[in-house]
């Protein structure tokens, strides 16, 4: 999808379809090399205590994966509350 940064869903599900997509990205010279981020359902409670971990995603263009067919609420909901929300794609049809 032209124009997007990052790829990444809610772990652990969502992690091999996000990492699949990073290594086609990077194999393919045609294509443009993305960023994987994971979402949790709640922040850590130690560390840098974050909902998404991986690369800043603030005010990037990304794509939010899932390994089952839902709304998408609990992988959008984190990225809506960011300081600088992401940019996401819209829904597939």
């Amino acid at each position: 999808m032209p124009g997007v940064e990052a790829v990444g869903g809610l772990t652990l599900g969502a992690d091999p379809v996000a990492a699949s997509i990073l290594h086609a990205s990077a194999a393919d010279p045609a294509l443009d090399a993305l960023d994987a981020f994971v979402v949790r359902k709640a922040n850590k409670a130690h560390g840098l205590r974050r909902r998404i971990e991986g690369p800043d995603v603030s005010g990037r263009r990304v794509v939010a994966v899932e390994d089952t067919s839902t709304t998408g609420g609990a992988c959008s909901r984190p990225a809506r509350r960011s300081p600088r929300p992401a940019r996401t794609s819209p829904r597939s049809p």
